[in-house]
């Protein structure tokens, strides 16, 4: 019961100290740890539709029985509701960009998903270890805790860290999981409406975007076949 209240930041300092200095302990809440972030991506919304079936929901492609069911589970879950409005907005800005219908482009089978954050704050970090909460002065700093974010089966873990050549600036870190070929796709970063960067992913799915200012960015994942959006992604010094 310590160990869990640990890494929910409600103990107290003497089970932090304890921690401090026993490597057996650590080790339990680190394997803790990784559990809860397994069971927190497993559970979260599992009843929701995916993010495919939100898009081929707001395209009209879904078959007229499965459609009122998801017309039904939107006006319950106010979370969905929100992901269809978000995709309504994006795709109306990009219209005057399109030569093509919507119907035209989900047939040429390019899919536009917004991704859901699934967990920020549990998720094991691009360094192998889990994000213990809280962390001790000195370890973590300034940086945020992962970030999770997930469409149609497809994961995107991302970390902000301080850049090491440029003290009020940072870099990010990115990991995509559930691709067979992530070294086919590219990451573009945006900010208000501007393009910041574009980087290819690694072939183990790593992904860095370096010397980036504080502020708000989009992110998307482009590939033959799909698009993933992270439509806010903060990038903050403290």
């Amino acid at each position: 019961m310590d160990l869990l209240a640990y890494l929910d930041g409600e103990s107290d300092d003497q089970v932090a100290t304890h921690l401090g200095g026993c490597p057996h302990c650590r080790e339990r809440a680190r394997s803790l740890g990784r559990l809860q972030s397994l069971l927190a991506a497993r559970l979260y919304r599992y009843n929701c539709p995916s993010a495919a079936e939100l898009g081929e929901y707001h395209l009209g492609l879904l078959p007229q029985d499965q459609r009122a069911a998801l017309a039904y589970h939107l006006t319950e879950c106010p979370r969905c509701a929100y992901e269809v409005t978000q995709l309504e907005d994006y795709l109306a800005d990009l219209a005057p960009d399109v030569d093509f219908s919507l119907l035209e482009q989900a047939k040429e089978q390019v899919r536009v998903l917004v991704a859901r954050l699934v967990n920020g704050g549990m998720g094991v970090n691009l360094l192998g270890q889990p994000a213990l909460a809280p962390a001790p002065t000195g370890v973590r700093g300034d940086e945020g805790e992962p970030l999770i974010y997930e469409a149609d089966g497809v994961q995107v873990v991302i970390e902000i860290h301080q850049d090491p050549d440029q003290l009020d600036r940072r870099s990010m870190l990115g990991l995509v999981i559930g691709v067979d070929d992530p070294d086919q796709l590219e990451v573009h970063l945006w900010q208000s409406d501007q393009p910041v960067a574009t980087v290819q992913v690694e072939d183990i799915g790593n992904f860095v975007i370096p010397s980036l200012a504080p502020g708000r960015y989009e992110l998307i994942l482009s590939g033959a076949e799909v698009e993933i959006h992270i439509q806010e992604l903060v990038v903050e010094i403290k």
